[in-house]
């Protein structure tokens, strides 16, 4: 019996001897073709990683897809709003709080959900990274839109003053500034490298964002806030300047968090 097992660990080796090293001899050449099944497992483990950097990419393409559409429902959203907060138009202005809401509860419901990385790319953390602070920045702007649609759609529809001229022309440069940003940011977010358009939308922020202290300090300079309905007025052309700043931020903010993801994965690479 011992015998038997001993003939059979001899056929056992023979055959892995035989699948590690097939050496083929040519004559006239004298060249030796060896192949060994390492070969074949650095090939496996090659096509392996190439599938898991196609999953990561494919996932990271959505995760932008999904924030650029935002962006851009989030600009025609607040373009809607402030003019029709121009014109004291209710009916536009409770459409575009509707819009505002859903599009709240579904960046709120992509921020819970997280990034989820599908099997077969859990190396890639910088698509992680990308996807789950990509969404929470994306909720925050989605609520800052909410503080400026709700009120503006409220004070139209408690009669509440209109703006001033300096009011309405800020606003108006505002407005246009903010459309200038998100598609800034919609190109570089869509671009392969952040860094070649991290510089481009700081400079829209930085312009937004010295704006908004400008207006501000008008505002302050001319008495603050008045009485009565000059008094709501002031206070919404406040909290539209304070919430906008807010935005800027954090579309500026996505920017960061891809260039950081694409330090910490290989998915860019």
């Amino acid at each position: 019996m011992g015998r038997m097992k001993f003939i059979g660990l001899l056929c056992l080796s023979a055959a892995a001897v035989a699948l590690i090293s097939i050496v083929a001899v040519e004559g006239c050449g004298g060249g030796v073709a060896a192949f060994t099944i390492f070969s074949l497992i650095r090939s496996s483990a090659a096509t392996s990683e190439e599938r898991e950097r196609a999953a990561a990419g494919k996932l990271l393409e959505r995760y932008v897809t999904e924030i650029c559409i935002t962006l851009d429902e989030i600009s025609h959203i607040y373009n809607r709003t402030l003019v029709a907060l121009f014109r004291q138009n209710a009916r536009v202005l409770r459409d575009v709080s509707r819009r505002s809401s859903k599009l709240c509860r579904e960046a709120e419901a992509r921020r819970r959900s997280g990034a989820v990385l599908p099997r077969g790319a859990a190396g890639s953390l910088g698509v992680w990274l990308f996807g789950t602070r990509g969404a929470l920045y994306t909720a925050e702007m989605c609520e800052a839109l909410e503080r400026i649609v709700r009120p503006a759609c409220e004070h139209v529809e408690r009669g509440g003053g209109l703006f001033s001229k300096e009011q309405t022309v800020a606003l108006m440069r505002m407005n246009d500034a903010v459309d200038a940003m998100t598609h800034e940011v919609s190109a570089a977010l869509s671009a392969e490298s952040a860094s070649a358009g991290l510089a481009g939308v700081r400079r829209q922020r930085d312009a937004v964002l010295d704006y908004v202290r400008e207006c501000t300090c008008d505002q302050i300079a001319r008495g603050g806030v008045g009485d009565g309905d000059d008094a709501r007025t002031d206070l919404l052309f406040l909290t539209l300047l304070g919430e906008t700043k807010t935005l800027a931020l954090r579309m500026s903010g996505l920017l960061k968090v891809k260039r950081y993801g694409e330090q910490s994965g290989d998915v860019w690479k």
